[in-house]
């Protein structure tokens, strides 16, 4: 394999597993259960202290019992800078994370920001990167009381599309939702 060859390997690998964080992302906002464990391997390891710290199975009963508990409301995660390096079948990752979530309770509604990182070992087994292992670093955190909710000279913005927390979302009709990643090869 030539140097130019190794090159366009890394690179198709790095978005590979740009397009992972981006699906991870996706699961938790739309609660998608199926396609987040599909970002993880079956023997994958979660540190997300003090909230949770095991095996990666129980962590998506967690967020999906969770969103339809104390966390029900929208949230929104983004994924931003992300270093990756790959050597071989094997890559590491420090992605940072922006993390919008409305929380609603029945005495208040609140918005909680996060910004942080994930700190990630990755493995690509059959042809397909996922998830190993994964640290939640939070950087910064912020919690405040959601006031005003839409400007007063732009009414009708109430009116728009508002996201789903489901598979019912405008995006599943959108995007090509195909099968998981075919191995490379």
């Amino acid at each position: 394999m030539t140097a130019n060859q190794r090159t366009l390997e890394v690179l198709l690998d790095k978005q590979e597993i740009h397009e992972l964080h981006c699906k991870y992302c996706r699961s938790v906002d739309r609660r998608d259960i199926e396609l987040m464990r599909s970002t993880f391997h079956d023997d994958a390891v979660i540190h997300h202290q003090p909230w949770y710290d095991g095996p990666a199975t129980p962590y998506f009963d967690m967020v999906e019992k969770s969103s339809k508990g104390h966390l029900a409301g929208s949230w929104s995660h983004m994924v931003a800078n992300e270093l990756t390096y790959v050597d071989g079948d094997r890559a590491s990752s420090e992605w940072y994370l922006f993390q919008y979530d409305r929380i609603i309770t029945p005495e208040q509604e609140l918005d909680f920001i996060v910004a942080g990182r994930f700190l990630e070992r990755l493995s690509r087994r059959d042809g397909v990167w996922r998830v190993s292992e994964r640290q939640l670093v939070r950087d910064v955190t912020r919690v405040d009381p959601v006031g005003q909710k839409w400007l007063p000279h732009w009414p009708d913005l109430a009116q728009g599309i508002a996201g789903q927390t489901s598979r019912d979302d405008l995006s599943y009709q959108y995007m090509l939702d195909a099968p998981p990643a075919k191995p490379r090869g």
